[in-house]
């Protein structure tokens, strides 16, 4: 218990001197041109916010052996201002083949998105564009099924609090392992252990292949997923399939299927993705 302890101290100090080295900062904003329904009173009308304002740091120190990174953001610019830190690790790399990583990051850890992932936007924080029957959202919506939803098919990766580690024994290949400091469904090792995530990461000149368990998916019942991602040329692809271990609930279909295309060009692009389940 001592060493964990001196561990995470030692964490909490050269993170501290490390976000001070390097400070930076991004505003999010949107305009929507043209917006309206379909309704009888309906008018097109147009609006627009500032939907965050980040502020973040980032460092390493003993020769990039230890490093860290914080992020503190306002949501919803104008209006309400919640602030508070929706990212924050220190991580310890030893050895380039291994790497502990203590904190959160709410853009998460080794997620597979793919190239047509993260709505329609550029970046994986543009989330004030309108959404289509919230296709793009990690809700529930019609009679219950989950079906079209991005993050069925396609995993977002670990976002909790944890820890977390990447073991890479070659080039192509990386383990990648984490475990909550808590887990939803109660706070015994059974639970906290049973909400890991788990993935092999292999990399190859044609694309990217994972296959991924997340023990937190579907509220702690568990998912696999596995992702094929590639560039040929100015064509990316990602295929993704996932089953869900839907416990009890006989509403949520256990297998889902994900294809996604984006063709980029210089300053042009076009994205396009179709989930089911």
């Amino acid at each position: 218990m001592k060493k964990l302890i001196a561990i995470a101290v030692v964490f909490a100090l050269v993170a501290g001197v490390a976000f001070a080295v390097d400070v930076g900062g991004t505003v999010f904003g949107h305009l929507n041109v043209l917006e309206g329904d379909t309704g009888e009173d309906s008018k097109v009308s147009a609006s627009g916010k500032m939907d965050r304002l980040r502020i973040d740091g980032s460092g390493e120190a003993g020769e990039g052996a230890f490093g860290g990174y914080v992020r503190a953001q306002i949501q919803h610019w104008v209006g309400p201002i919640p602030i508070g830190f929706d990212a924050a690790y220190a991580w310890w790399k030893p050895i380039d083949q291994f790497k502990l990583i203590i904190g959160c990051q709410s853009d998460a850890f080794w997620g597979k998105e793919g190239v047509t992932g993260w709505m329609f936007n550029q970046m994986p924080n543009d989330s004030g564009v309108a959404t289509l029957f919230g296709i793009w959202d990690t809700g529930i919506y019609g009679d219950g099924f989950s079906v079209g939803r991005n993050r069925y098919t396609f995993l977002e990766g670990f976002s909790d609090w944890g820890l977390g580690m990447e073991i890479k024994p070659l080039d192509m290949l990386s383990l990648n392992l984490a475990i909550p400091f808590k887990a939803d469904k109660g706070p015994e090792a059974k639970d906290v252990f049973g909400a890991a995530l788990a993935q092999v990461d292999l990399n190859f000149d044609f694309g990217n292949i994972a296959l991924t368990y997340d023990g937190a998916a579907d509220g702690g019942d568990g998912a696999f997923f596995a992702y094929f991602g590639g560039s040929f040329g100015d064509l990316g692809l990602d295929v993704g399939i996932a089953y869900h271990f839907t416990g009890d609930d006989d509403t949520v279909k256990p297998l889902g299927v994900g294809l996604g295309v984006k063709y980029a060009a210089d300053a042009f692009g076009i994205k396009f993705r179709v989930t089911a389940a």
